[in-house]
């Protein structure tokens, strides 16, 4: 997360930040670039200068270069049989989803006691009208990264030109109707 957003240098354990970019990849990156895509980019061994072949669901075998791959994670330029562009990779895009997700409720905490909000001396808190559009920002910019990571894979041929991401649903909270 640090890689988009400024956060306290005492987020440090992957058991706070961890869940929520799993969270990320799961309910916000997976179902945009396919399940195909991700498992490959996810249990390929990328050790060793490549090249790697990804079967895409059509049968066709496209060759990745290590390049071509750290392209896709790290973000950089790539240039495809009809058009050329620059994505800032899956890493930025989950990381910003990850980040929208962290702000809603990095302030709560689950304890012996009950569920407390984080108060210090050295702190003030924010009010939530403003963690929500701070959320949301996050999100929309994870959205872009992730339009545009579609639009490398794409050009690479991973990704087919008629593929359309899926819809990731929003979910809303439903508070009981009042009598």
């Amino acid at each position: 997360m640090r890689l988009v957003r400024p956060i306290a240098q005492n987020i440090d354990g992957l058991n706070r930040i961890e869940p929520y970019i799993k969270e990320a990849e799961s309910l916000n990156i997976l179902p945009q670039i396919g399940a195909a895509v991700y498992r490959w980019l996810d249990e390929t061994d990328f050790n060793g200068d490549g090249p790697w072949v990804f079967s895409a669901p059509d049968g066709r075998a496209v060759t990745i270069t290590k390049e071509q791959h750290n392209a896709i994670l790290m973000g950089g330029y790539y240039d495809g049989p009809c058009q050329s562009g620059h994505s800032m990779g899956l890493v930025a895009a989950a990381s910003y989803y990850a980040y929208s997700r962290a702000v809603l409720d990095n302030q709560v905490n689950v304890t012996s006691f009950g569920v407390v909000k984080k108060r210090t001396e050295f702190s003030e808190p924010v009010d939530s009208s403003t963690l929500v559009q701070v959320s949301r920002e996050a999100k929309k910019l994870g959205d872009e990264v992730t339009r545009e990571v579609i639009e490398h894979l794409r050009a690479l041929g991973m990704i087919e030109c008629c593929h359309k991401p899926q819809r990731v649903p929003h979910f809303m909270a439903v508070a009981p109707k009042k009598m």
